[in-house]
């Protein structure tokens, strides 16, 4: 079985006519570098050969060793992108990783739209051919699709979004393979040498649906590539769309495209440029451009539409909420022009105002203020502009003013509520929330606002009823289910957090923030896999939000992936370099990683940032305890009691370090206090067994153990240590009665069988001391590194 080959125009024509009656055909396309080269972006040849110029420079003895050992020669060395690309930029263990992303994007941001991608927009948003899948990262075809389809396209730029492309297609969709540019793409030899599950999917369920027009596409990556040849038998079976290759000029197909082609009877076809394609390709289709003057008077009416717009906006009441509209760059041309009317004047300041210009619009609400002191309403603007830049005592005394002018306003109680919220006088806050209430008691917002303070408070049950109620005034506000979550998560009622997250997220699922929470309460219920898909969304949706990538480290760490735990933690940390907190998680991290030294290093920094932070000083300890230097863990550790002495984690882990310096009756102390602070804390009952029995106060450290017991009766570590102080009080029965129950619970455990094989001895069994010594024996082989 082989390819056969098609003109130009025979595909043209085929397409065309397959496209019509009422059997339809339907074509999704392939891109590669080639589509995008008359767009000003330069092929991975292209880039090749400028890297290998740098390269050479550098350090040339280096460079043409590395290329002797990959096999890379002057004809060939197309082919090896992703290893110059890895070399120019990912040298040094990733330290240079950003420049190639850097110069990724730099060379992207001067792309222009060819009339290939424009034409083919008309394809995507006019027709069945709606979907492109690429190797690119640019952005070209949502521009297109945007700026000449008039069409918002679905983009899926990234592995974790695939399942949204499932399905059948109703929306121009373009699903990037080896992600968007701004989403981490892929460059580097082993990230392309496999195509990840997510996309096979993809393209399973697509090539069920549209046959593929590869064009642009040289086939130099795996990825693709071996998943095509491993499938040739779908496309043969006819259970996938059989495909069409595109090659520019008069070339031959080489290597596994050539491989891929000869194993199906898809078409091969010759052609001049993937602009020409395009364009004889919609006008085919019946797609054509509009006339100079149609696309002058949409343009016109769009303009028109948004004038109208911003004029109703300006005759709005101003709304009390910072950032209503997002800073977009250049101001409206209003900005400088002479006013002395009030209405302009005030007009103006809202022009400023709802475009992020705070400072000159500041400059119109006061001379407004100036001339007219009696009207509230002036006040109240000035107020809620000062607060917005943060200078809350000034914006304190006009939203007083505004009070004390209107009395009765809810918006202006609630207003002044959120500047002493923001101050941290909570209980005055609460006085004027509740009076915005008391005013008006079915408004959401108000009821919303006056939670969040109570919650601020740790008055729970207070604020779960306020926000319920805001939740039932305006069921499809998506932050006030957001909001409850999180109170309910802060009680431990993480069933009912977890709907309410997900409700949020139902309503708004680009909002970064909601699929975070989501992702902090799937955490914290322990379904780690769940939380790690809406934490790796919250990041895609804003990759710059810090604690976004500190939340997804924390869960990676909680999955004992450390390394990737710690790439998301040091990028958070990038993000907000003097939040200690997050060089705490950072160091914890590194710890059980055993990399003691830098963990120090981290937890040291959050100490210098937070010197107050009982929390930094225990993780000190921790680490120095581990490194056992335990004179210096005992200082940083008694530095967190003397600064929170209630807290029994700080005053358990004293007591540990006490008792590795043998310091028992201390370490008694401490542990005690820990049990006296939290009584139903297992972990610390069993530690200050582990004191008693060292100190030889074996009914008192049977007390303790059995009180472990109880509380986790499923421990089998906490059952095998009452067994050891049963045995020191020759009670062997219940001694090995204990252990067995312990092997119940872990029996793949040999050191089990060994504690029962002793007490069992001490009973004169010897033949089952024996047999029990055997299994702890063949138990201990079949262990690695044993």
């Amino acid at each position: 079985m082989a390819f056969q080959t098609l003109t130009l125009s025979g595909f043209i024509n085929e397409v065309r006519d397959s496209s019509q009656g009422p059997y339809p055909r339907k074509f999704c396309f392939v891109l590669g570098a080639g589509a995008s080269k008359t767009s000003g972006i330069k092929t991975g040849e292209e880039l090749v050969e400028i890297w290998e110029q740098e390269l050479a420079v550098r350090n040339p003895k280096a460079h043409e060793k590395w290329k002797k050992r990959l096999g890379i020669t002057e004809k060939n060395r197309g082919n090896f992108y992703s290893n110059y690309y890895q070399r120019r930029f990912e040298k040094d263990d990733g330290k240079r990783f950003r420049d190639g992303y850097n110069y990724l994007e730099q060379m992207m941001n001067k792309a222009h739209l060819s009339a290939g991608y424009v034409f083919l927009s008309l394809i995507m948003a006019r027709t069945e051919n709606r979907v492109v899948i690429t190797t690119n990262f640019d952005h070209l075809v949502e521009d297109a699709l945007v700026l000449y389809g008039h069409k918002m396209p679905k983009v899926i730029g990234h592995e974790t979004l695939a399942p949204y492309a499932m399905g059948a297609i109703t929306h121009p969709t373009v699903v990037k393979i080896h992600r968007d540019l701004l989403l981490s793409p892929i460059n580097k030899p082993d990230e392309l040498d496999k195509l990840h599950d997510e996309w096979v999917d993809v393209l399973n369920n697509l090539f069920t649906q549209y046959h593929p027009v590869f064009i642009g596409y040289a086939g130099n990556d795996n990825s693709v590539m071996d998943f095509l040849c491993d499938n040739v038998d779908k496309f043969n079976s006819k259970e996938w769309a059989f495909p069409y290759w595109l090659i520019y000029g008069d070339q031959e197909p080489e290597g596994k495209v050539a491989q891929f082609l000869n194993k199906t009877e898809g078409y091969l076809i010759c052609h001049r440029g993937f602009d020409q394609v395009m364009v004889l390709l919609s006008h085919a289709l019946g797609q054509r451009l509009p006339s100079e003057n149609e696309y002058i008077q949409k343009t016109q009416e769009q303009y028109k539409a948004l004038m109208d717009s911003v004029s109703r906006l300006l005759e709005e009441q101003l709304p009390d909420g910072p950032n209503l509209l997002p800073q977009t760059g250049d101001s409206l041309d209003t900005a400088d022009i002479k006013v002395a009317d009030e209405g302009a004047m005030y007009s103006q300041y809202l022009t400023l105002y709802t475009n992020g210009e705070y400072t000159k619009a500041l400059e119109y609400i006061c001379q407004l203020v100036k001339q007219y002191p009696e009207n509230h309403r002036y006040h109240y603007n000035l107020g809620v502009t000062l607060h917005v830049m943060k200078r809350y005592e000034e914006a304190l005394k006009e939203k007083q003013k505004a009070v004390e002018q209107e009395p009765n306003s809810a918006q202006y109680h609630n207003s002044l509520g959120v500047t002493l919220h923001a101050m941290g006088r909570y209980e005055e806050a609460l006085v004027e929330k509740q009076r915005a209430v008391d005013l008006e008691p079915e408004d959401a917002l108000y009821r919303h606002n006056l939670g969040v303070t109570l919650h601020t408070m740790n008055r729970y049950e207070e604020t779960l009823r306020h926000k319920r109620k805001a939740v039932e005034l305006e069921p499809d506000d998506a932050s006030y289910h957001d909001s409850l979550s999180i109170t309910l998560h802060a009680v431990g009622s993480y069933e009912e957090a977890l709907m309410e997250a997900q409700k949020a997220v139902e309503l708004e699922d680009s909002d970064a923030r909601y699929h975070d929470s989501l992702s902090v309460t799937l955490y914290a219920m322990c379904r780690y896999k769940e939380a790690l898909k809406e934490a790796k969304k919250a990041v895609w949706l804003e990759p710059n939000h810090a604690q976004y990538h500190m939340n997804l480290g924390m869960i990676l760490h909680a999955m004992k992936q450390y390394e990737e735990a710690l790439r998301e933690k040091r990028m958070a940390i990038e993000l907000e370099p003097n939040k200690a907190l997050y060089h705490d998680s950072l160091g914890t991290t590194l710890h059980e990683m055993k990399r003691y030294g830098d963990a120090l290093e981290e937890t040291k920094k959050a100490v210098l940032l937070e010197p107050d932070n009982a929390r930094y000083y225990d993780s000190l300890g921790i680490t120095l305890h581990e490194m056992k230097r335990y004179e210096a863990a005992l200082i940083e550790k008694r530095k967190a009691v003397s600064l929170e002495p209630d807290n029994a984690r700080y005053k358990y882990q004293l007591g540990v370090t006490l008792h590795a310096m043998k310091r028992y009756e201390e370490a008694r102390v401490e542990k005690y206090g820990a049990v006296e602070l939290e009584p139903d804390n297992a972990r610390y009952h069993h530690s200050l067994a582990v004191t008693l029995h060292s100190m030889g106060r074996y009914e008192e450290a049977v007390k303790e153990r059995r009180k472990a017991v109880s509380l986790e009766p499923d421990n089998a570590q906490y059952r095998d240590s009452l067994s050891t102080t049963l045995h020191e009080m020759k009670q062997y029965e219940e001694a090995a009665e204990e252990t067995r129950k312990a092997i119940g619970l872990d029996p793949e455990n040999p050191d089990y069988y060994d504690s029962l094989a002793i007490t069992l001895r001490a009973m004169g069994q010897e033949d089952e001391a024996e047999e029990m010594e055997k299994k702890a024996e063949k138990l201990r082989a079949a262990q690695p590194n044993t």
